[in-house]
């Protein structure tokens, strides 16, 4: 028997990467060798593939799921009105990575410092509420009081990278940096996109000088920071 392996991204993003990778391998490691197909589904940050899960997909694990980090924490965080799911009810099979992500902005909008930020606006681009990005730009902009806004509703990175080329964005927050470097190399090379924020419970070793939100948080609002980092 197949199983299918559904992507909550669209083609040719971190996540779908990461899917397809998992597709390409896992059917080892389970009996009987199954082919593993991957499906894009994507829509709301991953949250309309969580809600099919939860509600619509095959119950006999001829159907699995890759979602955003967030996903099991948007019920809990009064996101009822999307997250139409129980957490506690789905099997939790893994993660392909631990990540550091980060923020950045184009080059064109001036803004190399994360400092800036308290003064100057950066409009992010983001695909929806069950996405990292949704979620950080409100714990930025509430706990770190700085000018940040999301523009959602974008399929998948590759989307919000196209949106950020024709200017419609500025940036992006959430971005997990092994996708950067893979999906956009040449923006690093030739400076098309400066790094702002770093966001993890330790620095990348790569980013040495990029600041970490943990950082920049006062000692009332540490838990606050690490509550969000450990959710990844």
């Amino acid at each position: 028997t197949d199983i299918t392996l559904y992507i909550g991204y669209s083609v040719g993003g971190g996540y779908d990467l990461y899917g397809r990778l998992v597709a390409r391998h896992i059917g080892r490691h389970i009996p009987g060798n199954p082919t593993v197909v991957p499906v894009n589904m994507e829509g709301a940050g991953s949250l309309r593939l969580a809600n099919w899960m939860y509600s619509a997909a095959p119950k006999d694990g001829s159907a699995i799921g890759t979602v955003n980090q967030g996903v099991p924490f948007m019920p809990l965080l009064g996101q009822r009105d999307f997250a139409e799911y129980d957490p506690t009810e789905f099997f939790w099979l893994g993660s392909a990575n631990e990540e550091v992500t980060v923020c950045v902005a184009m080059d064109h909008t001036g803004i190399t410092q994360f400092d800036q930020l308290y003064d100057e606006e950066l409009i992010i681009g983001g695909t929806g509420p069950g996405a990292d990005e949704y979620f950080l730009h409100g714990l930025l902009r509430g706990v770190l009081d700085v000018r940040i806004r999301s523009i959602t509703g974008y399929p998948g990175g590759n989307e919000i990278n196209a949106a950020m080329e024709r200017g419609e964005v500025d940036g992006r927050c959430g971005w997990s940096w092994a996708s950067v470097k893979v999906t956009r190399p040449d923006w690093l090379e030739n400076g098309t996109i400066n790094v702002l924020l770093q966001l993890g419970l330790n620095k990348h070793p790569e980013l040495p000088d990029i600041p970490l939100i943990m950082d920049l948080a006062d000692s009332e609002r540490r838990d606050v920071m690490a509550f969000a980092e450990d959710y990844k």
